[in-house]
């Protein structure tokens, strides 16, 4: 049977989501080859790739998709958590810092550049982001358990390294 490119697109993205990875991958790798991609189709293949691990392709992708609509927050996102992921963590937290530069209270930047700075022991500059995210995020923010428990550790000064939950 033969589905088009939405179809095939929606069929990619049920099968990632029901962590069918291999037929993901196979349908949405269709909809990269040519000259022009599928509207959506690189976001969800740097998804596929960020959960096999294929950092490099993902990180690849992310950047086309960021050449093709800089302004995309989500995009920019997952670009600083990809790298974070990958262990490339000085490339990682220039991305968290470019985000706080645009976007000076944004809970996941203010918290991964904490816990980034953390792990480099610079632990008053990892407090004032923490410090920032706990009087600007509303309580129910994801990131406010996780600031704490950052700060619990970070109090005293944690010689071990410092755990992402």
């Amino acid at each position: 049977m033969q589905f088009d490119k939405e179809e095939t697109l929606a069929l990619a993205r049920e099968h990632f989501e029901q962590n069918r990875i291999e037929e993901a991958l196979g349908r949405v790798k269709q909809l990269l080859e040519g000259d022009i991609a599928v509207p959506g189709a690189r976001e969800l293949a740097a998804r596929i790739y960020i959960r096999l691990r294929l950092y490099d392709r993902a990180i690849a992708l992310l950047q086309r998709c960021l050449e093709l609509d800089p302004e995309s927050l989500e995009r920019q996102l997952e670009l600083a958590m990809v790298y974070q992921d990958s262990g490339d963590l000085d490339t990682a937290l220039n991305r968290w810092d470019a985000l706080l530069e645009r976007h000076p209270l944004m809970p996941p930047a203010l918290f991964n550049a904490a816990w980034l700075l953390a792990q480099r022991k610079q632990f008053a500059d990892a407090n004032r982001h923490i410090e920032v995210l706990l009087q600007t995020a509303a309580e129910d923010n994801l990131y406010i358990g996780r600031a704490r428990e950052l700060q619990r550790t970070l109090s005293g000064n944690a010689s071990s390294p410092i755990r992402l939950s």
